[in-house]
């Protein structure tokens, strides 16, 4: 997503791993990961993958086995391998939920470490500084695997918590833009919109027809924060070029927004021919800006806008455009992701449309995605 001399792993993580050798193992484990993707027959690497991500697994229980309540910088170490963690699973095609796991795992380390910080008034700018990237880095991979409604207490979605919904209170740093490209109030959105559909699904379960006064006004407000959203303004030596980038990102999600939000008050089933054309209209929308951003260093973020694009997808040729360029990728879990798509677009069950669609597809065939 970032030049190298921006990118929070390069920056912040690897001079870290060069003191702390189970850190060094996650990120080898997942380079090796990404690696062994780009080239699947050489297997020295593989096994030095596995090697390093079992070093990892083994160096984390013993930790874990050893770790007092009250040792905040213990937690604060552990957290950030734990978070690399998670993305050596997404991208080793865990279908298991390990990496819904690791991040419950990382969302009690970031709760215990906010309260130890607030009751002890910790305030060390070193600390601020990792602290506050992992915080961002767990937003960032709840955001961007909020792609079902919660229908319940499963492992295909994490709990949404105050701390992410005001990053800013932590103290931004640096990586606060190379992860979120400026967006960062539209990701925040994200849990949002998730929630109204869940909520909407409720009061259909318990026999509300029609979408309540309540939860109408939310759509509302919501509509008119993604309509209202605007990109800050470059500042001074900005590049422009990655500035008219990040604004498309922004554009982009907006749409994946939209469509999220034209869902969500439809309940299990979207049936109504307006709703479906003005999904359509976001959709081409989205794949009028892909071409812009697929050769860029934003293309990583692309995924949510355009999965949850990809659960409305009804025309075969864009269903065969997104599978060409997510398996073009040649990553295991684009091509998961990608199988799971296609059950869903084959599936005659009404249902099987949208969010709420592909909640009930992994929910039948009992497996989980993770995105990054």
């Amino acid at each position: 997503m970032t030049p190298l001399k921006d990118n929070p792993f390069a920056t912040i993580l690897l001079p870290l791993g060069q003191t702390d050798d189970l850190l060094m193992h996650s990120l080898l484990a997942f380079s090796g990961a990404h690696l062994s993707h780009k080239a699947p027959a050489n297997l020295q690497l593989a096994t030095a993958t596995k090697l390093h991500y079992s070093k990892l697994l083994s160096g984390l229980r013993k930790e874990f086995a050893t770790l007092h309540e009250d040792d905040a910088a213990k937690k604060d170490r552990l957290l950030r391998i734990l978070l690399v963690t998670c993305h050596y699973e997404a991208i080793s095609s865990d279908t298991n939920g390990a990496m819904f796991n690791h991040l419950s795992a990382s969302r009690q380390l970031i709760l215990s470490l906010l309260a130890h910080r607030s009751r002890h008034n910790v305030h060390q700018a070193s600390d601020a500084a990792t602290l506050g990237f992992s915080v961002e880095l767990y937003s960032y991979l709840v955001f961007s695997n909020t792609i079902v409604p919660h229908c319940g207490p499963d492992f295909h979605s994490s709990p949404i918590d105050s701390f992410i919904a005001a990053l800013e209170t932590l103290g931004a740093g640096p990586s606060f833009s190379a992860l979120f490209g400026g967006s960062y109030e539209l990701y925040r959105l994200i849990p949002e919109v998730s929630h109204l559909a869940s909520q909407r699904l409720l009061e259909e379960k318990i026999g509300i027809t029609t979408p309540s006064h309540a939860q109408r006004r939310v759509y509302n407000e919501l509509y008119m924060s993604v309509e209202s959203w605007k990109l800050p303004p470059p500042l001074p030596g900005d590049d422009p070029k990655s500035w008219e980038q990040r604004q498309l990102v922004g554009d982009m999600f907006r749409e994946g927004l939209f469509i999220y939000l034209a869902t969500s008050l439809a309940g299990s089933i979207v049936n109504d021919p307006a709703v479906i054309v003005s999904i359509q209209d976001h959709i081409e929308k989205l794949f009028s800006y892909a071409p812009q951003l697929l050769s860029s260093e934003s293309v990583a973020v692309m995924l949510w806008p355009f999965v949850i694009a990809a659960t409305c997808m009804v025309k075969v040729k864009q269903q065969q455009t997104f599978l060409r360029v997510a398996k073009g990728f040649a990553m295991k879990h684009l091509v998961i992701l990608s199988d799971v798509l296609e059950v869903l677009w084959d599936d005659p069950d009404p249902r099987a449309y949208g969010p709420y669609g592909l909640h009930l597809v992994l929910e039948r065939t009992g497996l989980s995605i993770a995105l990054v």
